[in-house]
Formats: C-alpha cells, sequence, structure tokens
C-alpha cells in the first residue's frame, strides 16, 4: 500500500555528507564513490583549524578521489577554535568556559583523569 505523501515524495533535494574525514565518513564518501550507495551532491568538512596532520591529508586524497566521481568536497569553516577557546591576559577565555584547552591537553597527556574538575578556577 502507497500512502499518499510518499507517493509524491521526489526524494531530497540535495544530498550532503558531513564529512569528519575519519573513519565512518570517509567509508560513506569512498561507498557514494563506488557506486554502493547514492552519491552525495557535495561532501561539507567543517575545519576546526586545529585537526591533527593526518586528518588534512587524509581529506587531501579523500577530496581528490571524490572529485573525480563528480563529488566535490568543500570546506567551511568559522576560524580556528584553539583561538577561541584560549586564555585571555585577563583570566576569563572567549567562550567563558570554565578551563582552556591547552590546560586540558597538558593534564590529559600527564594522564590526569581528573581535569576538568583539578583545573577549574
Amino acid at each position: 500500500m502507497t500512502n499518499s505523501a510518499s507517493a509524491h515524495d521526489a526524494g531530497p533535494v540535495l544530498r550532503c555528507l558531513s564529512l569528519g574525514a575519519g573513519v565512518q565518513s570517509s567509508a560513506v564518501l569512498l561507498l557514494a564513490c563506488e557506486g554502493v550507495i547514492p552519491r552525495f551532491d557535495v561532501a561539507l568538512f567543517a575545519d576546526t583549524g586545529w585537526e591533527p596532520r593526518a586528518v588534512y591529508a587524509n581529506l587531501a586524497r579523500l577530496r581528490a578521489h571524490a572529485e573525480t566521481f563528480g563529488i566535490p568536497v568543500r570546506t567551511v569553516s568559522a576560524g580556528n577554535i584553539r583561538d577561541d577557546a584560549s586564555i585571555r591576559p585577563t583570566g576569563s577565555c572567549r567562550c567563558h568556559c570554565t578551563f582552556s584547552i591547552q590546560t586540558a591537553a597538558v593534564a590529559w597527556r600527564a594522564g590526569n583523569a581528573l581535569a576538568s574538575t583539578k583545573f577549574r578556577r
């Protein structure tokens, strides 16, 4: 039985992939390139400005591969997340968080599981 809503549905107007350039979204993009799943009209990479080099290297490979299959990969960005979360000289951060990303990263590298509570003001 076909309902009237689905009978008139022509499908999606625009098929976008949110591309993080990690394992899962990379696999989805490659499946679309190979025709295993429907093709995307565009893949969007939201750049934090502070990704590991390996992510940018993978993104470059994905972009080149996808574009040969007619899927453009576009990058969007609102700046560098590290700059936005850094502690200002006054002691407050731009995003009003309770501790800086740098402090949390240093604590994490040191193996401190309590970083989120230890470094709160």
